[in-house]
């Protein structure tokens, strides 16, 4: 008895990793949704929009769709997403570079993040260091800064 659940469960896990990787998966335009949606369906309930709600829960399906198509859809899904890098590819990358600078400046407390001057890209330094001379890996520009 114990076997045969255990042979069943295995069986229904190989099943589950075959049909896993005929599908699409998650890639830039399907986050892009996702997130869109979660933030508009925040601002539904905050606000107290109907329209907002339903066009969360309408980019919420279509990112779910294009998460797990099938793979007979892959060039179209393609498709969509090189017309999505082409026309709000850097705006994307920059709204999640900004997110994910915001998530770190909270969460680790033994490290400062900055912006460099020159570049614009996030440097981390040591806290409690006093004032110290930050050189920036990308562009070698030399600041001062407090940490």
């Amino acid at each position: 008895m114990k076997y045969d659940i255990k042979r069943f469960l295995n069986n229904k896990a190989a099943a589950f990793a075959r049909w896993r990787t005929t599908r699409y998966g998650a890639d830039a335009l399907s986050k892009a949704l996702a997130t869109a949606g979660l933030a508009l369906w925040l601002l539904s309930q905050l606000l107290s929009i109907r329209i907002f709600y339903r066009l969360a829960w309408l980019l919420l399906l279509v990112s779910g769709l294009r998460t797990f198509a099938p793979a007979a859809s892959w060039q179209k899904r393609r498709k969509e997403l090189a017309f999505f890098n082409r026309h709000f590819g850097r705006t994307w990358q920059k709204v999640c570079g900004y997110l994910n600078y915001l998530r770190l400046s909270v969460t680790d407390r033994s490290h400062k993040y900055l912006r460099c001057s020159s570049c614009g890209k996030y440097l981390r330094v040591p806290r409690g260091q006093g004032t110290i001379s930050v050189n920036c890996p990308y562009c070698r520009n030399k600041t001062k800064t407090r940490s």
